[in-house]
């Protein structure tokens, strides 16, 4: 079971300009929570409809899920980073679940 969440990015500056959010090798970003980036992997859930600048739906798992239970708020936007640079926000759906299993990229 993995968390549920809506992200809304924009292109990398280090991405190919015809490229879309599938074509990104990167999945994994960094979430901002009261002044700090926690690491989040994600999995795009419906690839051929995820456009840049729109919201899409994702499929997320937390590398620090012992600190970000207390910290995630359902519903809240959230910004997100690619590295160091901030490409956008994301909205999660639910309360982090617990007994998550680890996400798998491939």
């Amino acid at each position: 079971m993995y968390n549920t969440a809506f992200l809304k990015i924009h292109r990398s500056k280090f991405l190919p300009k015809n490229s879309l959010p599938k074509d990104d090798v990167v999945k994994w970003l960094h979430i901002e929570l009261e002044n700090k980036r926690y690491t989040i992997v994600y999995r795009i859930i419906e690839e051929k409809q995820a456009r840049y600048n729109c919201y899409f739906q994702i499929n997320i798992s937390y590398f620090r899920i012992d600190i970000l239970k207390d910290l995630i708020i359902p519903n809240k936007l959230y910004k997100v980073f690619r590295g160091h640079e901030e490409i956008g926000v994301i909205k999660i759906k639910t309360p982090i679940n617990k007994n998550a299993e680890i996400l798998s990229i491939n």
